[in-house]
């Protein structure tokens, strides 16, 4: 399987590859990792940026009614509480079935897809949509 997914990305690897298609222009311009406060700041510094950052997309997410101006959303928390709740108690059952390969799955998911609103510096809400699918599924 990963043979025939290699294969059928390969033609976009190469494109992205290649300096001249500038693929990674946008990248460049709506990554925080690319902004001047976090590459001028120490380890340290960026470690507590993130965090921040971090932070800013849970109160987002639960609590906090502040427009996201990147895809103008964010007149309502992304979850409700009732929401927030359920899910909560679906990483609950899957940390008492983290044996499971389908625990382990959602948990990871749960962790990573929320990095992308975390490392970018609009639209917080539309990179969160991956999370629907697993937010559901917990």
């Amino acid at each position: 399987m990963f043979g025939c997914a290699f294969l059928m990305a390969l033609p976009l690897l190469l494109y992205a590859a290649d300096g001249k298609n500038d693929y990674f222009s946008h990248h460049r311009t709506s990554s925080y990792l690319n902004s001047r406060e976090y590459t001028d700041a120490n380890l340290g510094r960026r470690l507590e940026l993130l965090g921040t950052k971090a932070k800013d997309w849970l109160a987002q997410m639960l609590w906090r009614d502040q427009p996201d101006y990147g895809d103008a959303a964010g007149t309502r928390p992304m979850l409700d509480w009732l929401t927030a709740g359920l899910t909560l108690g679906g990483v609950l059952i899957c940390l008492s079935r983290l044996k499971q390969p389908s625990s382990q799955l959602l948990l990871l998911m749960l962790l990573l897809l929320p990095i992308a609103s975390t490392v970018s510096i609009d639209g917080g809400f539309r990179r969160t949509l991956g999370l629907a699918p697993v937010v559901a599924i917990l």
